[in-house]
């Protein structure tokens, strides 16, 4: 089972991405940008284990990044400046 320790967000403020490093379990992995409310903001598919996600329609403040993995969910919260 994956862990907190297992994903890693790295925020790229001139460029407006984050860098996740994730080495999915299944062929089927994907994440959610969800804003501390619980609305999903942002989704897409996690194909390889450090993956670019471009957050420029994002606006400055707190995010939790879900990865849905086969049966694994893990979560992460990063913020945005």
């Amino acid at each position: 089972m994956k862990t907190l320790e297992t994903i890693k967000v790295m925020v790229s403020g001139l460029k407006k991405q984050i860098q996740v490093q994730y080495s999915p379990i299944s062929e089927n992995a994907v994440f959610d940008i969800c804003d501390l409310n619980g609305r999903v903001i942002l989704t897409g598919d996690i194909i390889q284990s450090n993956t670019s996600i471009n957050v420029t329609d994002l606006i400055s403040r707190c995010y939790i990044l879900l990865i849905l993995d086969g049966d694994s969910v893990v979560s992460k919260k990063f913020e945005i400046a």
